[in-house]
């Protein structure tokens, strides 16, 4: 049988062509597709809802839908591993889950520190709101109204080029050793701001929630702004080594000529990363460019200034591990920078700008 104009096939929801009509000499109107009010669970005098998105195309979803929390459920199996629990967890926390109920096949008493400290610490939002000897009950608390993700990616920002920073401050004696330890656990709350990013961008792409709502043009963006987040990510992590290293170092305070070149590689990274984050936050390719040839041109330059140095002093093999470490993740700072300045220019391209 062959298909009505208008009325495709399964295999064709994903595209239907609809004429618009006029009733009354001034309503337009578009007919819905009846699989898809079948399939939505709507009926005659059930309202929709359209939402206007930034770009100009138009979202309709069902009214109810904005009020449903979604909710999953998880089996976790006698004697199984933590970390696969936690995984498992954190899989349905980034998918847009409100509630996560847990079953025990055994009591939670081998779990409670997993889900009363560890993923609490792990996730933005989550608590424990019931709990019994077989089960529990966790609930995300924070929307995208709260904390939208523009505001997400620019703490993370924020948290990442503190973290750089201080760690050159103690590198030049201005910052004592301690404050090491300190920049080493900032880093989870860069991932905890990563993984709430990812949240509300596949929440975005199940329909949960519009593209206007988190403040982005075009669905499309998501995939740039993941990239985006996950750039942050990564920059935390190096951070984190470079602290790390300067304290299994005994003596993060350089020796004075080594201690300047490893500051100044340290700072001209910091400035890369700040132009590559004006420069997406604003659509200025002409600064993402100037950022790509900085990394390309000066960086080289100055890492290898900074492994002479450490080259050709007398180090154990111990040290010139660290060290190099260190000038190695500095370098990778700069070049997530460039990254995120080649996102600016593909976001330009589409017409779009960056985070607020």
């Amino acid at each position: 049988m062959g298909e009505k104009p208008g009325e495709l096939g399964p295999e064709h929801w994903d595209r239907v062509l609809r004429r618009i009509q006029v009733t009354g000499g001034s309503t337009y109107i578009v007919s819905l597709p009846k699989e898809w009010v079948r399939r939505s669970n709507l009926s005659r005098g059930d309202y929709v809802e359209l939402v206007l998105e930034l770009d100009g195309s138009l979202r309709i979803r069902p009214a109810e839908r904005r009020a449903e929390k979604p909710e999953t459920s998880m089996t976790v199996s006698k004697d199984e591993p933590s970390e696969w629990v936690l995984r498992e967890f954190i899989s349905r926390y980034l998918a847009g889950y409100y509630t996560i109920r847990v079953f025990f096949e055994d009591n939670v008493a081998p779990y409670r520190r997993l889900f009363r400290v560890v993923i609490p610490d792990k996730l933005i939002g989550v608590e424990v709101v019931d709990e019994s000897t077989r089960h529990l009950v966790a609930q995300c608390l924070v929307n995208v109204h709260e904390l939208p993700l523009s505001t997400a990616i620019q703490r993370a920002y924020r948290i990442v080029y503190t973290m750089i920073y201080d760690a050159l401050k103690v590198v030049s004696g201005e910052l004592g050793a301690e404050m090491l330890d300190d920049i080493v656990e900032r880093d989870d709350l860069v991932d905890k701001f990563y993984l709430y990013s990812v949240r509300q961008l596949n929440e975005l792409l199940a329909g949960l929630i519009s593209p206007s709502e988190i403040g982005l043009a075009r669905l499309s963006d998501s995939l740039t702004y993941r990239i985006m987040v996950k750039n942050l990510e990564r920059m935390g992590d190096h951070a984190r080594r470079v602290a790390k290293s300067l304290k299994m170092l005994k003596k993060p305070v350089l020796e004075p000529n080594l201690g300047r070149v490893v500051v100044r590689l340290g700072e001209e990274s910091l400035k890369l990363l700040e132009d590559s984050y004006k420069s997406f936050r604003e659509g200025n390719t002409e600064l993402a460019h100037r950022v790509i040839d900085e990394v390309n041109q000066r960086l080289p330059q100055l890492e290898g200034q900074a492994l002479s140095f450490i080259l050709d002093r007398n180090y154990t093999s111990r040290q010139i591990t660290l060290l190099k470490t260190v000038v190695e993740s500095l370098k990778r700072v700069a070049e997530y920078s460039a990254d995120i300045a080649e996102l600016a220019i593909d976001m330009s391209v589409h017409g779009g700008s960056g985070v607020g």
